[in-house]
């Protein structure tokens, strides 16, 4: 397992940028040369033993161990030559498995999975490396579902009030899209709960209902759009709401009209 992945990823949604099996038993006289991670790497022993060196600290490996790498990651590895490794192993990208990683409790520090989990893990990267070389649109939708089955086979049966996925999702949505016509319908189908039960939880985490959060990231960006002189038809539709219904919102919210506050705002620049 000797790849040294160069791509690098910003963006949130998981995907898939390799799989991949030894294609035979890894030998090394010693510690292989460092090599620094870009994106998550997932790697299970499938035989054979050996060492990972994971930022100088090492964690010895053995038949039925996997254990993920993380982007800025300084590497080594160690194999047995009496009983040298074999891995299958998967490389993939996005901010959303640094989130489920953390949910997991997998880290730098602490990097080896379950060993309950090895099995089903081997088998989904075994689904990935059979969609090597398909470009259809697809093959690119099992793809990515695939990276979320591995994910959710590492954060399964985990729990975490302080920040649960759904809620990162949900927060993610709204602060990237509130500029279009989004309502709590969308929102929490897009999260995949009941939207009654969304916007209870919503407001247990967040102190604010769904509906109050997304409206004050509305009509915050539509008082900085006013400030510079738009008209307020034109902050309307750019922060997604219908005329009337944002000259209602936004009275609501800030005790004068939206073409009271762009007056007012010019004025003091004036």
């Amino acid at each position: 397992m000797s790849y040294s992945d160069t791509g690098k990823y910003r963006g949130n949604e998981a995907y898939l940028q390799l799989a991949a099996i030894d294609a035979e038993p890894v030998l090394s006289e010693g510690r292989t040369k460092p090599t620094v991670r870009r994106n998550f790497t997932v790697e299970c022993n499938l035989s054979g033993r050996g060492a990972v060196y994971i930022n100088g600290r090492k964690f010895d490996i053995k038949k039925g161990d996997c254990y993920i790498l993380f982007p800025g990651d300084i590497i080594e590895y160690y194999s047995s030559r009496e009983s040298p490794r074999l891995g299958i192993w998967c490389v993939v990208g996005g901010n959303r498995i640094a989130e489920a990683l953390r949910v997991a409790g997998i880290s730098s520090e602490q990097p080896m999975a379950p060993p309950e989990c090895f099995d089903r893990l081997c088998a989904v990267i075994e689904r990935m490396r059979e969609l090597n070389g398909r470009n259809d649109v697809g093959s690119e939708y099992l793809r990515t579902a695939l990276v979320y089955e591995l994910i959710g086979i590492l954060t399964e049966g985990r729990s975490d009030g302080r920040s649960e996925i759904w809620l990162s999702r949900a927060l993610d949505i709204m602060e990237t899209r509130y500029n279009k016509p989004l309502n709590v319908t969308d929102i929490s189908n897009e999260v995949g709960f009941e939207r009654s039960y969304f916007s209870t939880v919503f407001k247990e985490r967040v102190g604010k209902s769904p509906h109050e959060y997304l409206m004050g990231l509305r009509i915050s960006e539509a008082c900085r759009m006013l400030e510079r002189g738009l008209s307020v038809s034109e902050v309307a539709f750019a922060v997604g709401l219908e005329p009337k219904n944002f000259a209602r919102a936004f009275r609501a919210r800030m005790t004068v009209s939206a073409a009271e506050y762009r007056r007012k705002s010019l004025n003091k620049k004036g």
